[in-house]
C-alpha cells in the first residue's frame, strides 16, 4: 500500500508538474503570439507607408511625364511654325529672284537700244525719230 501511495503521490506530482508545464507553454505561446501580432502590425504599417510613398512617387513621375509630353508638343508646334516660316521665306526669295531676273532681262533689252535711241534722237528725219522707233520697239 505504501508503494501505491508513493506511486499515487508521484502520479499527482507528475500530473501537477505536467499541468504547470502546459500552463507555462500556453502563456509562453500567447506571449509569442502577441509579439508576433505586434511584429506583423508594425510590418503592415511599414508596408502601408511604403505603398503611400510609392503612390506619391508614381504620381510625381506621371506629372513629370505629362509635363515632358506638353514640352514635346510645344516644341513640335514651334518647329512646324518655323518650318512654315522658312518655306514662306523661301517662296518669297524665289519670287524676288524671278522678279530680279525679269528686271535684268528688261534692263538688258532696254540697254541694247540706247545707242539706237541716241543715233535716232540726233536724226532730224521725222520718220526715224525717237518717238516713232520707241513706239515700234515697245
Amino acid at each position: 500500500m505504501r508503494d501505491e501511495m508513493i506511486i499515487n503521490i508521484d502520479n499527482t506530482h507528475l500530473h501537477t508538474h505536467q499541468h504547470s508545464i502546459q500552463k507555462q507553454l500556453t502563456l509562453s505561446g500567447l506571449e509569442e503570439t502577441l509579439w508576433s501580432i505586434e511584429d506583423h502590425t508594425r510590418s503592415t504599417e511599414d508596408h502601408t507607408q511604403s505603398t503611400e510613398d510609392h503612390t506619391r512617387s508614381t504620381e510625381d513621375h506621371t506629372w513629370s511625364i505629362e509635363d515632358y509630353t506638353r514640352s514635346i508638343e510645344d516644341h513640335t508646334r514651334s518647329t512646324e511654325d518655323h518650318t512654315q516660316s522658312t518655306e514662306d521665306h523661301t517662296q518669297s526669295t524665289e519670287d524676288h529672284t524671278r522678279s530680279m531676273e525679269d528686271h535684268t532681262r528688261s534692263t538688258k533689252a532696254h540697254t541694247q537700244f540706247i545707242p539706237l535711241y541716241i543715233n535716232l534722237w540726233s536724226t532730224r528725219d521725222p520718220e526715224r525719230s525717237f518717238l516713232n522707233i520707241h513706239k515700234m520697239v515697245f
